[in-house]
């Protein structure tokens, strides 16, 4: 008898990925992804294309993750960004359902805490009606990333294109107005979570730092855009307000974490984003967390 597909099997399992810091409970969720083989600086078309290949990639394909992360203790849940929401295409805006799946209700989050103010971090915590999509939370966020996005002098010379970031990081922080909370620098959030200051990619992006019973965790934002960064530490990104800023964090904090030998993730690294990074050549390699059954 002949097998008929169930057209269930043709949608992806939930897209989240658990494991315990100490008494934490983190949880990685996936927003989806975009497409990005041109954003990038300081690199030719032709290099990008040949670290690809070593990687059994094409840069015909080549798609970026964005993840979020879910922090629990207790009653308390945190989440840091929120990815694209509805402003994107279908590959992106899948925040909302894994959250649910993995078990979470918006209603349930008791802050978001922003790296930055870029729209594929923010854009799932309201609406294209203004709606607040996190009812209950706050949202943190540093001065000096609030000071850029809303300096209309700033936007006004800014490059072309580049006005709707302004215009859109401007409405999610009116729609949580009288919610926005402003990050002090290297002070702790919440027991355990503290914002690192990371400058460079925007004038305020932060990266926070989890801990829990000794154990720690590196949330780095966007320190890199694109995986061929860890390859390339020196490549920059079309998005970096101050690529020499970001190029030096980079550097600097995947020295850290190398030598350290520090558990990192951030927003785009392929997902769930989880896991090392070690010294390899002039470079980096990504080293990821294995999966586990139990917590």
């Amino acid at each position: 008898m002949p097998h008929t597909m169930n057209t269930t099997q043709k949608i992806q399992a939930p897209g989240f990925f658990r494991f315990t810091l100490g008494k934490k409970l983190i949880t990685v969720l996936s927003d989806g992804y975009f497409a990005s083989n041109d954003l990038l600086t300081n690199i030719s078309k032709d290099q990008v294309e040949a670290l690809l290949v070593g990687d059994i990639r094409s840069s015909e394909n080549y798609r970026v993750s964005i993840n979020v992360f879910l922090v629990e203790e207790g009653d308390k849940k945190y989440l840091i960004d929120a990815g694209l929401g509805s402003f994107f295409d279908a590959n992106a805006g899948h925040l909302h359902r894994n959250l649910k799946l993995a078990g979470n209700d918006p209603s349930e989050i008791t802050a978001v805490l922003a790296t930055h103010l870029h729209l594929d971090h923010i854009g799932g915590i309201f609406n294209s009606d203004g709606k607040r999509l996190f009812p209950n939370a706050d949202l943190w966020v540093t001065r000096q990333e609030v000071d850029f996005w809303t300096n209309t002098e700033i936007q006004k010379n800014a490059p072309e294109g580049a006005d709707s970031y302004f215009v859109m990081a401007q409405k999610a922080l009116q729609t949580y107005e009288g919610r926005v909370r402003f990050i002090e620098e290297n002070s702790e959030i919440a027991p355990g979570i503290k914002a690192i200051p990371l400058f460079g990619h925007t004038p305020g992006h932060v990266g926070y730092s989890i801990e829990s019973e000794g154990q720690k965790l590196l949330i780095w934002g966007d320190l890199i855009n694109a995986f061929v960064q860890i390859q390339r530490p020196d490549v920059g990104f079309l998005s970096d307000v101050n690529t020499q800023d970001a190029t030096k964090k980079r550097k600097q904090i995947f020295g850290m974490a190398a030598e350290s030998k520090m558990l990192i993730s951030g927003m785009h690294l392929p997902f769930p984003g989880v896991g090392f990074i070690q010294k390899s050549g002039e470079g980096y390699r990504f080293v990821p967390l294995l999966w586990h059954g139990n917590l």
